[in-house]
C-alpha cells in the first residue's frame, strides 16, 4: 500500500469517528430538549404534576380546588413530595359565625377511579369565628397517584 493510500484511509477513519461523536451529541441534546434528561429545571406535564429540583408538586385541578368541610372552608391546598414523603398543606376557615372547639379531620387521598388509596389525619385547634388556621399532614406515598382529596370531620 502506498503512503498516499494510508493517509486517505486514516483521514476517512478520523472523519467517521468525528461523525459518530457529532451524531451522539445531537441525540443527547434532543433528549434534553424533550425533557428526558433535565435536571435543576421546572418540568410540568399535562396531568398537573410539576417537578422542581428534588420536589414534585401535584397541581391537578381536583386536588388543589377549594373544598367544604361542613361549615368550614378548605382553601390553599397544596400537595408536594420530596424524598418519598408526601406533604398536604391547607388552610381551614371557620365560617360558622361562632367559636369552635378543637377537632380532628380525616384527609382521604383518592386515585383516578375515586377510590381512597390513603387516609391521613390532621388536627385543628380551637377557632374563633372567621379565623383561618393552617394544617399540615404527611404520608409516605407517591404524589402522582393522587387525583382527588376529600376532607371529613
Amino acid at each position: 500500500m502506498k503512503r498516499n493510500e494510508k493517509i486517505v484511509i486514516l483521514v476517512l477513519v478520523i472523519i467517521t469517528i468525528i461523525m459518530c461523536i457529532l451524531l451522539y451529541n445531537s441525540r443527547k441534546e434532543n433528549n434534553v430538549a424533550e425533557g428526558q434528561e433535565q435536571t435543576g429545571t421546572q418540568v410540568e406535564n399535562s396531568e398537573g404534576i410539576e417537578q422542581q429540583e428534588s420536589t414534585t408538586y401535584n397541581n391537578r385541578e381536583k386536588v388543589i380546588a377549594d373544598k367544604d368541610l361542613g361549615q368550614f372552608k378548605v382553601r390553599n391546598i397544596s400537595v408536594s413530595a420530596e424524598g418519598g414523603l408526601t406533604t398536604i398543606r391547607a388552610s381551614i376557615e371557620n365560617t360558622t359565625g361562632t367559636s369552635q372547639t378543637e377537632f380532628p379531620i380525616t384527609i382521604e387521598l383518592k386515585n383516578e377511579q375515586g377510590e381512597t388509596i390513603q387516609t391521613v389525619h390532621a388536627y385543628v385547634g380551637n377557632m374563633q369565628a372567621g379565623e383561618t388556621r393552617s394544617i399540615v399532614a404527611s404520608v409516605n406515598m407517591d404524589v402522582t397517584a393522587i387525583y382527588d382529596i376529600t376532607f371529613k370531620r
